[in-house]
């Protein structure tokens, strides 16, 4: 039999491709034609193992990778995707590296990305690297999508100014617009929690420090509101007695 010295600890990998090697503290990913030590191994039971060589998981769409840049975790396009190269393994699968963990979601339209440090909407046509993703089990998959939830108007509806929570009017929903998803419900963004109330004229709003009373003919943001289901609904109602 033939037996190798000062072997490192190794492992079966399904291709020669999946390999790197560590320069100083920087694992990088070896060219095929650059293997240098982490030389394919003929072993005694005729196994083929790596020296190495990265964990790697399958993963169903070839669009779904990313990379890191220094400390940053970058989208990379399909046409340049570097490092992150689909891999054919021996027993005929695809492989990828360094992939984000994804998830379904019913609307292509629900999705955010970060401008900086903070989370923007994005347009329904400037989507970027956030792209509706056929996946081979024919499902869709998106990136940085944000977590939604069902309402029953479309009026109750707030967005952020800076760091304050601002009141949209039904003509200027901006982002918050309605969604149509694939199930055929539909979902609001950042919508404020509501709750029903049996008279329109229970309703007192802070003026400074002072709860004052609203008269029917000037109530401002706190409007009645026709609900999809024939309730009536009211926005940012204080405890009233």
């Amino acid at each position: 039999t033939m037996r190798y010295k000062e072997e490192l600890e190794v492992r079966e990998c399904a291709s020669f491709l999946e390999t790197s090697f560590m320069v100083g503290s920087v694992r990088a990913k070896q060219e095929v034609d650059g293997m240098g030590f982490c030389e394919m191994l003929q072993t005694s039971d005729s196994t083929m193992r790596y020296k190495e060589e990265l964990e790697v998981r399958e993963c169903a769409s070839f669009l779904e990778t990313s990379f890191m840049v220094g400390s940053v975790r970058a989208k990379q396009d399909v046409e340049d995707m570097g490092v992150c190269e689909m891999l054919q393994t021996s027993d005929s699968t695809m492989r990828y590296k360094e992939e984000l963990e994804v998830r379904e979601c019913a609307s292509f339209l629900e999705t955010s990305v970060m401008v900086g440090s903070v989370r923007a909407k994005q347009e329904v046509d400037g989507m970027g690297f956030c792209e509706m993703l056929q996946t081979s089990d024919s499902t869709m998959r998106y990136k940085e999508e944000l977590e939604v939830r069902e309402c029953a108007s479309f009026l109750e509806t707030s967005f952020m100014v800076g760091s304050v929570r601002a009141k949209q009017d039904v003509e200027d929903m901006g982002v918050c617009e309605m969604l149509q998803t694939s199930v055929g419900s539909v979902r609001y963004k950042e919508e404020l929690e509501v709750r029903e109330c049996a008279s329109f004229l229970e309703t007192s709003v802070m003026v400074g420090s002072v709860r004052a009373k609203q008269e029917v003919d000037g109530m401002g943001f706190c409007e009645m509101l026709q609900t999809s289901d024939s309730t009536m609904r009211y926005k940012e109602e204080l405890e009233v007695r």
